[in-house]
């Protein structure tokens, strides 16, 4: 899939089960430095969402709020759906298991 990685921003990121993930915080690529030629493309690394990703983005938190790219199945009007399993914990809603 190629999409203009502006369009994305902000998106709300949804699993295909239709469970909320959040909102689409930041794309993680290897870009280098300097100005990128307009035929170029640029693959991404990992998808940063919800509350985890934007702390993240922030460099206030580490791992547990990304989205492997090859996850995402479909990308619709308003919406990015992703296939992952229900306790991989990237929602900013997740629900807490175990004792405190």
């Amino acid at each position: 899939m190629r999409y203009r990685l502006t369009l994305l921003e902000q998106m709300r990121v949804v699993r295909d089960d239709g469970t909320d993930v959040g909102r689409l915080m930041d794309l993680r690529t290897r870009a280098t430095i300097g100005p990128m030629p307009q035929s170029e493309t640029l693959p991404v690394d990992a998808l940063l969402v919800g509350a985890g990703g934007w702390l993240e983005r922030l460099g206030l938190a580490e791992g547990g709020s990304t989205v492997q790219p090859n996850a995402v199945v479909a990308v619709e009007r308003d919406r990015m759906i992703v296939r992952m399993r229900a306790d991989r914990g990237t929602s900013g809603s997740r629900k807490r298991t175990g004792r405190r």
